[in-house]
């Protein structure tokens, strides 16, 4: 008998990380083509670190100081307070 030790593919879920702020799904200040993800209603812009439709999760480091450094240019970006950015994880719905 074979066990699986990877990641299902064709699995009805996928995982997120995204450094950025939530908004709802109903406010359009935002363009949609902006980077972020959508997650129950809610959207979440900002850098997408990794997303299960794509991005590896196994090979990826990033230093708390790049993690800085990005959060302060999205609030820069986007206008929004520094202290709003925040480090999503989660799973949705694919």
């Amino acid at each position: 008998m074979k066990t699986r030790q990877g990641f299902v593919s064709n699995s009805s879920s996928s995982s997120f990380v995204v450094l950025g702020f939530v908004i709802d799904s109903d406010d359009d200040r935002y363009d949609e083509d902006a980077e972020g993800i959508w997650d129950d209603g809610t959207r979440i812009i900002g850098k997408v670190l990794a997303d299960g439709d794509g991005y590896d999760f196994d090979n990826s480091t990033t230093s708390v100081q790049e993690l800085m450094l990005q959060a302060q240019q999205i609030a820069a970006d986007y206008g929004v307070p520094l202290k709003d950015i925040m480090l999503h994880t989660g799973t949705r719905a694919c």
